[in-house]
């Protein structure tokens, strides 16, 4: 009535970056960089019964940070950000539980799941401020755009999701779907007053009414 599934991979990233200067003034500075680690994952799934199914795992997570992350510098035109890079970011990693209960019956099935997320070093942009306080503002072609400046901190992640469909016999062409969820994102320390990870989406709900004929 169990199932156990795992894995386990590792992963090497290796940059070399060249210098790019514009007339006489240095864009882009010449580096290298390497990030390598590993990353996992190992779970069961257990059916008491022929109708439910509970489930478990535990997951080690790895990014290693983007090229526009270590080496910006410049204008990002889609969201009127000034972009610094940070060539001394290190990789993201992330250990993740997460556990569910799925039941299946004849005229209706549930799910609902719920993880926690514990990051370290994750990377985000910050926008910078001036020396009087105020934003940090970057000329660019006669715009002031605000600079921001790619950063890490240490977050956790908690959330859930739920869902009901109700498809009621002898009606096995109609299905009314339901799901919801939700995730908070909140750093350990605040930064600029505020604990809240940046553009973390907001809760939804969907419902769908269906019907195949």
């Amino acid at each position: 009535k169990a199932t156990v599934s795992g894995g386990l991979r590792f992963d090497n990233r290796s940059l070399d970056s060249k210098e790019f200067k514009e007339g006489t003034f240095t864009k882009f500075k010449a580096f290298k960089k390497s990030f390598a680690n590993i990353s996992g994952s190992a779970g069961i799934s257990y059916e008491p019964s022929d109708a439910v199914t509970l489930k478990a795992n535990i997951a080690r997570g790895f990014r290693a940070p983007a090229i526009a992350e270590l080496a910006s510098n410049g204008a990002h035109e889609g969201t009127n950000r000034y972009e610094y890079g940070d060539q001394n970011l290190k990789s993201e990693t992330s250990l993740q539980l997460d556990a569910g209960i799925d039941v299946n019956y004849e005229h209706f099935s549930i799910g609902l799941a719920a993880f926690y997320n514990r990051m370290n070093d994750f990377i985000f942009y910050r926008k910078l401020e001036s020396l009087l306080g105020g934003d940090s503002l970057v000329n660019v072609n006669g715009d002031y755009i605000p600079a921001f400046k790619f950063n890490q901190s240490d977050p956790k992640l908690i959330g859930f999701e739920a869902s009901l469909d109700i498809h009621p016999h002898p009606l096995d062409w109609l299905h009314f779907e339901n799901a919801v969820s939700f995730v908070r994102g909140r750093f350990d320390d605040a930064i600029d007053g505020s604990d809240n990870l940046p553009l973390i989406p907001a809760a939804k709900l969907a419902s769908e009414l269906r019907a195949a004929f």
